[in-house]
């Protein structure tokens, strides 16, 4: 397969950490409907989200509660009781510090698995120690992976990778002119339905490159058969059921 110059200088900037966004990644960015009402009680006023005491109650200006000092209570975050009040990403972190409850620590926006430092995202995204070890317990069948939400994942299958190279003419003396790039895919056997269901691995930098006439992997190596664990996201608007954010590996 060839693809033009300029779409594969897209490519190779998306896997080594362009923004390219998740669908999910959306969600802090959409229009709450429930901040621009006065209807109901009135609610009251903290000077920051945790505060104790309220200060006052909210006034209703143009049709929307407003506080003239701190911030309306309804509108904090509780993981808990109003997760919808909770954005998807809040402030960096790393060992020194860490997220707010209820965010999970991960490496980026690009690639959210866990990590010491990086960005908080909202929600228990942590990969369980029992999960992250080279043995089959644990282990997410084909058939179920395509009916879980976001979570942590470990599959086993055969790894391989899809290449795209430069739409250009190579000549007799520079037969290598083709810069291509690849993205690792993951064979799962679903047994009790006898199929096949492919599944893409994203891992943090590109993971494959080199030119038409040879080309590199790593972490994975095509034609192999692993143990990947990370964490799984969904994606209806796909023909696999999602991705497979990588967080580890170990061969069988």
């Amino acid at each position: 397969m060839t693809i033009p110059a300029r779409m594969l200088l897209v490519v190779m900037a998306t896997w080594l950490g362009a923004c390219v966004e998740h669908p999910d990644f959306l969600d802090s960015q959409k229009v709450k409907a429930w901040e621009n009402t006065c209807e109901g009680e009135a609610p009251v006023c903290l000077d920051s989200c945790g505060a104790a005491a309220p200060i006052a109650d909210a006034t209703c200006s143009d049709t929307a509660w407003t506080c003239a000092r701190g911030i309306r209570d309804d509108l904090c975050c509780d993981p808990v009781a109003r997760p919808d009040r909770c954005d998807t990403w809040s402030s960096s972190c790393s060992a020194s510090e860490p997220c707010p409850g209820g965010y999970t620590c991960v490496h980026s926006r690009t690639h959210p698995v866990p990590a010491d430092h990086g960005v908080c995202r909202f929600g228990d995204l942590a990969i369980p120690a029992s999960l992250a070890q080279c043995n089959t317990a644990g282990i997410t069948s084909a058939a179920l992976l395509a009916r879980l939400d976001t979570g942590p994942v470990k599959v086993m299958g055969v790894v391989n990778v899809t290449m795209t190279c430069e739409d250009r003419r190579c000549t007799a003396a520079a037969p290598c002119c083709q810069a291509c790039a690849g993205a690792y895919m993951i064979d799962l056997v679903d047994e009790t339905h006898a199929e096949h269901l492919t599944v893409p691995i994203r891992t943090e930098s590109l993971a494959c490159a080199g030119t038409n006439c040879g080309y590199t992997c790593s972490p994975l190596q095509p034609g192999r058969s692993y143990l990947v664990w990370g964490l799984f996201m969904p994606d209806t608007s796909a023909i696999a059921p999602g991705t497979i954010y990588y967080s580890g590996h170990c061969e069988p």
